[in-house]
């Protein structure tokens, strides 16, 4: 729907708006093109964390296609039906758990390695550790190998993501839940 409205603003704004659709248009494309060339040509980037401002763009090239709209009774029918085709995504967005207890499993993943490495699995988050972590003791957070590694303590987290084998090899290798959090687990070498 907010593609129809865009479509429909440019067209009917097309000469006489044609500085204002043409910024829009400017601030929704141009972070995403910017990325797709610094990943492509420089280094590769992590593509959601850059391009969201171009949404901005979009929603304000939507508006504008809304009140491109001369009837205020369609006007209304059109915020209507954003509302009614938005609730259902909002709705399943707000129930579900997506920001993992990152900064409590690596404080007590550091206390429990008592200086030593800790390991994470998967591999992905590895800098989420890190982040968390006091800068001296950012090179103590190791990606967990199917070897188990010298690591005395591991975070876990991805269930339903990984491989059911990387789960298994990670709690074979670290049999003792530490602890259960938000989406992430801390688990140790020995069983006490």
């Amino acid at each position: 729907m907010l593609g129809v409205l865009i479509v429909f603003g440019v067209l009917s704004q097309w000469r006489s708006g044609r500085l204002a659709w043409g910024f829009l248009a400017a601030w929704m494309l141009g972070p995403v093109v910017a990325v797709y060339l610094v990943t492509y040509l420089i280094q590769p980037m992590e593509f959601p964390r850059y391009v969201l401002i171009g949404f901005v763009g979009m929603f304000a090239l939507a508006g504008f296609g809304a009140g491109s709209v001369r009837s205020t009774v369609v006007r209304i029918a059109l915020v209507a039906a954003i509302i009614h085709l938005s609730t259902p995504s909002i709705h399943n967005w707000l129930k579900a758990l997506r920001d993992g207890a990152w900064r409590e499993a690596t404080a007590l993943a550091d206390r429990s390695a008592a200086g030593g490495q800790i390991a994470v699995c998967s591999s992905i988050n590895l800098n989420v550790v890190r982040f968390y972590l006091p800068p001296e003791r950012r090179r103590d957070a190791v990606a967990m190998t199917l070897t188990c590694g010298s690591a005395p303590v591991l975070i876990l987290s991805g269930r339903g993501v990984i491989s059911n084998d990387e789960i298994a090899a990670a709690e074979t290798c670290y049999p003792r839940l530490i602890a259960r959090l938000q989406l992430v687990e801390v688990r140790a070498r020995s069983i006490q």
